[in-house]
Protein backbone atom coordinates (compact mmCIF):
# COMPACT_ATOMS: atom_id res chain seq x y z
CA UNK A 1 0.00 0.00 0.00
CA UNK A 2 1.39 3.37 -1.00
CA UNK A 3 1.60 6.06 1.69
CA UNK A 4 -0.68 9.02 1.13
CA UNK A 5 0.14 12.60 2.00
CA UNK A 6 -2.01 15.68 1.92
CA UNK A 7 -0.36 18.53 0.05
CA UNK A 8 -1.23 22.13 0.90
CA UNK A 9 -2.68 23.58 -2.29
CA UNK A 10 -1.84 27.18 -1.37
CA UNK A 11 1.85 26.36 -0.88
CA UNK A 12 1.96 24.56 -4.21
CA UNK A 13 0.26 27.48 -5.92
CA UNK A 14 2.88 29.85 -4.47
CA UNK A 15 5.67 27.64 -5.82
CA UNK A 16 4.06 27.44 -9.26
CA UNK A 17 3.60 31.21 -9.28
CA UNK A 18 7.25 31.69 -8.37
CA UNK A 19 8.29 29.40 -11.23
CA UNK A 20 6.14 31.46 -13.60
CA UNK A 21 7.78 34.71 -12.47
CA UNK A 22 11.25 33.18 -12.81
CA UNK A 23 10.37 32.14 -16.36
CA UNK A 24 9.30 35.71 -17.15
CA UNK A 25 12.53 37.09 -15.68
CA UNK A 26 14.52 34.54 -17.69
CA UNK A 27 13.02 35.92 -20.91
CA UNK A 28 14.44 39.35 -20.08
CA UNK A 29 17.75 38.12 -18.67
CA UNK A 30 18.39 35.94 -21.71
CA UNK A 31 18.94 39.05 -23.83
CA UNK A 32 20.98 41.08 -21.38
CA UNK A 33 22.80 39.09 -18.73
CA UNK A 34 24.07 35.52 -19.16
CA UNK A 35 25.06 35.19 -15.50
CA UNK A 36 21.62 36.25 -14.26
CA UNK A 37 20.03 33.83 -16.70
CA UNK A 38 22.12 30.98 -15.25
CA UNK A 39 21.14 31.89 -11.67
CA UNK A 40 17.48 32.03 -12.64
CA UNK A 41 17.77 28.66 -14.39
CA UNK A 42 19.22 27.09 -11.24
CA UNK A 43 16.53 28.69 -9.07
CA UNK A 44 13.79 27.39 -11.36
CA UNK A 45 15.23 23.88 -11.39
CA UNK A 46 15.48 23.92 -7.61
CA UNK A 47 11.85 25.00 -7.22
CA UNK A 48 10.70 22.36 -9.68
CA UNK A 49 12.61 19.68 -7.75
CA UNK A 50 11.04 20.92 -4.50
CA UNK A 51 7.57 20.93 -6.06
CA UNK A 52 8.00 17.36 -7.28
CA UNK A 53 9.25 16.22 -3.87
CA UNK A 54 6.20 17.79 -2.19
CA UNK A 55 3.77 16.15 -4.59
CA UNK A 56 5.46 12.78 -4.26
CA UNK A 57 5.62 13.12 -0.48
CA UNK A 58 9.40 12.74 -0.10
CA UNK A 59 9.17 8.93 -0.30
Amino acid sequence: MQAQRQVNGNELLEIITAIYHINEAMKVAMSYDDEAYEYLTKAKESLIDYLISQVRGND
